[in-house]
């Protein structure tokens, strides 16, 4: 990657989706090109620039998009570990400060999250019944989140 940009230059590091290469993490001019685009405060580390369809910073590395909350983060942590993916703690999808981040199985992702949260706030199921402490086969209900 250093400097290059081509993705043959990065491919052989790329072994699994959106990993940032090793050599990424010490290119003083693609950490000066990701590090333009962010507002850094007290609070949240905005992305300033391009959003991917969720609303979540996208960058351009190595001859590759990556969301600009995983580069920051495996900047600062190294790789997210097999099986796991980050979930934003301050529930900011621009934000990209790492300690605003925790990697977490995709079930403590979605729980945490939007889906999570109307799942709880559900009153009744889709025919209309109330939800209560037994589901309509006599079984106990999920427990509160």
């Amino acid at each position: 990657c250093l400097s290059d940009w081509s993705s043959d230059v990065c491919s052989s590091d790329l072994r699994r989706p959106q990993m940032i290469p090793a050599d990424a993490r010490t290119d003083s001019i693609l950490l000066e090109r990701f590090w333009a685009k962010v507002a850094v405060s007290d609070g949240c580390w905005e992305w300033t620039n391009a959003l991917d369809t969720h609303g979540y910073g996208s960058f351009r590395a190595c001859g590759r998009t990556v969301t600009a909350y995983k580069f920051a983060y495996e900047l600062r942590n190294g790789d997210v570990p097999q099986g796991l993916e980050l979930d934003h703690l301050c529930r900011n999808p621009l934000c990209v400060r790492p300690d605003h981040m925790e990697a977490v199985t995709h079930l403590v992702n979605v729980r945490r999250g939007r889906a999570g949260w109307n799942s709880r706030i559900k009153t009744r199921c889709p025919q209309g019944h109330a939800y209560d402490a037994v589901d309509a086969k006599g079984g106990a209900s999920l427990p509160d989140l």
